[in-house]
C-alpha cells in the first residue's frame, strides 16, 4: 500500500449495523402512530403526498426525487421522477441503494422531517448526505429529530454506492453518477421545499466522512451552484488526504475495467451492456465491495461533474465561497483500528505490525513517521498506529484545508470534538474508543446508520450545544456560541479552533500542533501535493 493509497474505510458502526440491520429507524418510525392533524398532506411537482403527522414533527418519507436507475437507468444520470394521480403514501423510507444489505435500484428518494406546522414558513433546511466510504449506508439510518426541535427542516437523501454510482468507462456518457444523484437531490429541495415550510433560498448541505467529502465535491462542482448557502464538512476534508477524495479519470477507468473483467465482461466494445445485463446481486458480489483500507470507488476528475482536485480547487479559490462549519473528533483513527484490526482479526497490533504498516504506507518517510510516532510513546501499538491515522488522514488534512479556504477567501468555523464523556468508549476491548470517527453524528442526530444513539447526561448537555450551534448555522450563517463560548472565525491571524465537551467547550489555537501538522505538511501537506495534475484533459 503506497502512500497515496492510505485510504481509511467505513465507521466501527458499519458493521454492528451489518449484523443488527440498518432498519431499526425506519422500523420504530412506521410503528408509531399517525394522527390526523392539519399538514398531513402536501402537493409537490409530482403530485399528492400523505405523510406521518405527531405532535412534534411531520414526516414525508419515500419520496422519489428521480426515476429508477435499474436496467438501461443503470450507470446513467438520474432521470425526473415520473407523476402520479392520487394521493401518494410517504409514511415509509424508500430502499437503500445497492449494498450489501437489502437494498434497490429503486432507490432515488428523499425523506423530509419537518416541524409541527406551528413552526411557520420559510424555514432554514439542511441537507444530509450519509458517509459510509461511498459502498455502504442510506438516508432512514438517521433521525434528525435533535435537529428538527430548532425549527429547522432536514432533508435526507438517498445516492447510488460502489460501482452502481463511480463506474467510468469509454462507453458511459457520465461518470460521478452518484455526485449528479446528490445534485438532483438538492435540486428537488429547491424546486419543492416551500410546499414543506422551507426556505429553498436558506439551504446547508452537511453530511461526515463520504458525506463529508461529497460536501466538498459539491462546492467545488459547477453544475451545484447556488444550490446551497452554507456547508458542514464532518471528518471528511476538502484537503485530498482522506482517500475519499478524486482520482485521475485515468485511474477510475483502470479501475472500472477491472471490476468489468472481475464481473466476466470481457469485451470492451460490449462491457456497458454486459453490466447492465447482470443481476444487482453479481455487481454486490465483487471483491472492490469487501472491508479493506484501499477503496475502489470514490469520485473522479471527469471534466463536467468533477473540473479538477479538489485540492487544486482550493488552492485556486475555484469552488463555492459559501460559509463552512469543517472540522471533525479528536481520535478519528480509532475507529479503523477497532474495525479493521480488532473486529477482524480478534486481536490487537503487535509493535512489528505496527512499524510494517508504517513503511507500507509512508515509504521513504517511514522512518521519520516512526520516530514521531514510537510505540514508547503510547499505551500500546494500537493507539501508536490510531494516532498516526487521525493525524495524517483528518486532523492535518482538515487544518490544511482550512488554511487554504480562508486563504481563498471563505467563512470557515473550525472545530474538534474533544469530548470528555464520549460515546461507545469503551465498545472495543483493546483500547479505549475515545472521540472516534463519527462519534460527532451521534450529538446531532438519534441514530448513526440505523444503530440508536444513546446519550447519558453529559452527552445530552453537549448535544443541545451542538445542535442549537449547528441550526444557527443553518439559519444565519454563523454557529453563534457553544454553552456560552462564542465560536469565532478562523483566520491565519488568529486560528482559533473550538474544542467540542461536555465539560465546557474552549478555544483553542493550539490543535492543529497538537496533531503535529507542521511535522505531516513536508509529506502530505498542500505544497507537497500541489504538484500533482489531476485537473482533466
Amino acid at each position: 500500500m503506497t502512500r497515496g493509497n492510505l485510504r481509511p474505510l467505513v465507521l466501527l458502526p458499519v458493521l454492528v449495523a451489518l449484523l443488527i440491520g440498518s432498519g431499526l429507524v425506519a422500523a420504530a418510525r412506521a410503528s408509531a402512530l399517525s394522527l390526523p392533524l392539519p399538514g398531513r398532506e402536501v402537493t409537490i411537482d409530482t403530485g399528492k403526498l400523505k405523510g406521518n403527522v405527531r405532535l412534534d414533527r411531520r414526516e414525508f418519507l419515500g419520496i422519489p426525487f428521480a426515476a429508477s436507475t435499474a436496467g438501461d437507468g443503470r450507470f446513467r444520470a438520474p432521470r425526473p421522477p415520473a407523476k402520479w394521480s392520487g394521493v401518494r403514501d410517504a409514511t415509509r423510507s424508500g430502499a437503500a441503494c445497492p449494498q450489501i444489505l437489502p437494498s434497490s435500484e429503486d432507490c432515488l428518494t428523499v425523506d423530509v422531517h419537518t416541524p409541527p406546522l406551528s413552526a411557520g414558513t420559510d424555514l432554514p433546511v439542511m441537507v444530509w448526505i450519509y458517509g459510509g466510504a461511498f459502498v455502504f449506508g442510506s438516508n432512514s439510518g438517521y433521525d434528525p429529530s435533535p435537529l428538527i426541535k430548532e425549527d429547522v427542516i432536514v432533508v435526507n437523501v438517498n445516492y447510488r454506492l460502489g460501482p452502481f454510482g463511480f463506474l467510468s468507462l469509454p462507453g458511459l456518457k457520465e461518470s460521478n453518477v452518484a455526485l449528479l444523484d446528490q445534485q438532483a437531490g438538492l435540486r428537488w429541495v429547491k424546486r419543492n421545499i416551500a410546499a414543506f415550510g422551507g426556505d429553498p433560498g436558506k439551504v446547508t448541505v452537511f453530511g461526515e466522512s463520504a458525506g463529508g467529502s461529497s460536501v466538498c465535491h459539491q462546492m467545488a462542482s459547477p453544475l451545484a451552484e447556488g444550490l446551497f448557502q452554507q456547508a458542514i464538512v464532518q471528518s471528511g476534508s476538502c484537503s485530498g488526504r482522506n482517500g475519499l477524495t478524486p482520482v485521475s479519470k485515468d485511474e477510475i477507468q483502470k479501475r472500472s475495467r477491472a471490476f468489468a473483467r472481475e464481473m466476466g465482461c470481457e469485451d470492451p466494445a460490449e462491457e456497458v451492456a454486459c453490466l447492465r445485463a447482470l443481476p444487482q446481486d453479481k455487481l454486490l458480489s465483487s471483491k472492490t465491495l469487501e472491508f479493506q483500507l484501499d477503496l475502489t470507488w470514490v469520485p473522479s476528475v471527469d471534466g463536467v461533474v468533477v473540473p479538477r482536485s479538489l485540492e487544486d480547487a482550493w488552492r485556486t479559490g475555484q469552488y463555492q465561497k459559501v460559509p463552512m462549519i469543517v472540522g471533525g473528533t479528536r481520535d478519528e483513527g480509532r475507529t479503523f483500528i477497532a474495525l479493521l484490526d480488532h473486529l477482524l482479526t480478534l486481536s490487537s497490533v503487535s509493535p512489528e505490525e505496527y512499524a510494517a504498516f508504517v513503511r507500507d504506507a509512508f515509504g521513504d518517510d517511514a522512518d521519520a513517521v516512526l520516530a514521531k510516532y514510537p510505540v514508547s510513546a503510547f499505551d500500546s501499538a494500537d493507539l501508536a498506529k490510531a494516532t498516526v491515522l487521525t493525524d495524517f488522514s483528518f486532523a492535518c488534512a482538515t487544518a490544511f484545508h482550512i488554511e487554504q479556504a480562508d486563504a481563498a477567501g471563505s467563512r470557515v468555523f473550525a472545530y474538534e470534538l474533544n469530548d470528555v464523556d464520549p460515546p461507545l468508549a469503551g465498545v472495543d476491548p483493546f483500547m479505549p474508543m475515545g472521540n472516534f470517527h463519527g462519534s460527532d453524528v451521534l450529538y446531532l442526530f438519534n441514530s448513526l446508520q440505523g444503530i440508536p444513539a444513546i446519550r447519558n447526561g453529559t452527552q445530552q448537555k453537549l448535544s443541545d450545544q451542538m445542535v442549537a450551534a449547528w441550526t444557527s448555522f443553518a439559519r444565519s450563517g454563523d454557529p453563534g456560541a457553544v454553552g456560552g463560548t462564542d465560536w469565532p472565525v478562523w483566520s491565519a491571524e488568529r486560528p482559533r479552533v473550538i474544542q467540542l465537551s461536555s465539560a465546557g467547550s474552549t478555544l483553542s489555537t493550539t490543535v492543529p500542533g497538537e496533531h503535529n501538522c507542521d511535522f505531516w505538511e513536508p509529506i502530505v501537506g498542500p505544497t507537497a501535493l500541489g504538484d500533482r495534475d489531476y485537473t482533466a484533459e
